[in-house]
């Protein structure tokens, strides 16, 4: 991705400070659908970072950049070996279907996945029950005839997307924590991890 930024003009620093500046918008509004996202979010970190550039036409080459990149999580491989077997595994991304699955391919992990459920694809995102009702209904239908939400976990690191809806839908949540952070009240995963290799000692 730093490479890709070059022709643009921005730096592996922008990324870091846009997280921040994405971090904090984040909790003042309820979550972006992703049609908005493609039309507003670039225009608002600019803006917030007082920087004079198309945000629309950065989202598409930010786009074309991260349809190609691919830099598993670390642990994330050495997770998925050590479940894959023992659970049906499925991925559950809001974001295009193309991009999401392809970036599953090129970091070598899309074969150990039953279904990667993509919002594009299921028609609605992440914390939406009707996201989860398509992933339960494919689900229930490929072997698993009474799947109950309780009998699965979602592993995320969304407090909204992730943590919020899956607890919203009745499963088991587990926030992967990627910095200290505080668990709002009322919306308490049942389990936190701050390295991916701790979801071993659950299940």
């Amino acid at each position: 991705m730093k490479r890709r930024l070059r022709p643009c003009g921005m730096s592996h620093g922008f990324l870091q400070r846009r997280r921040t500046v994405r971090a904090r918008q984040s909790t003042r509004r309820p979550p972006w659908t992703f049609a908005e996202l493609i039309d507003v979010r670039w225009n608002r970190v600019f803006a917030a970072m007082g920087i004079d550039f198309d945000g629309r036409a950065f989202e598409r080459y930010f786009r074309d950049a991260l349809h190609e990149s691919a830099i598993p999580e670390a642990g994330a491989k050495e997770l998925l070996a050590y479940l894959h077997g023992k659970y049906t595994l499925c991925a559950a991304s809001n974001g295009p279907y193309e991009q999401q699955v392809h970036r599953l391919e090129v970091g070598g992990m899309k074969d150990v996945f039953a279904h990667c459920f993509i919002s594009e694809a299921v028609g609605a995102q992440k914390p939406d029950p009707a996201f989860f009702d398509h992933c339960f209904a494919k689900l229930r239908a490929s072997g698993f005839p009474d799947l109950r939400p309780e009998e699965t976990i979602l592993i995320g690191d969304s407090l909204t997307s992730d943590i919020a809806g899956g607890k919203g839908y009745g499963m088991q949540t587990c926030w992967y924590r990627r910095e200290p952070k505080p668990v709002p009240a009322g919306g308490e995963p049942d389990f936190i991890v701050d390295r991916l290799e701790h979801v071993q000692e659950i299940l």
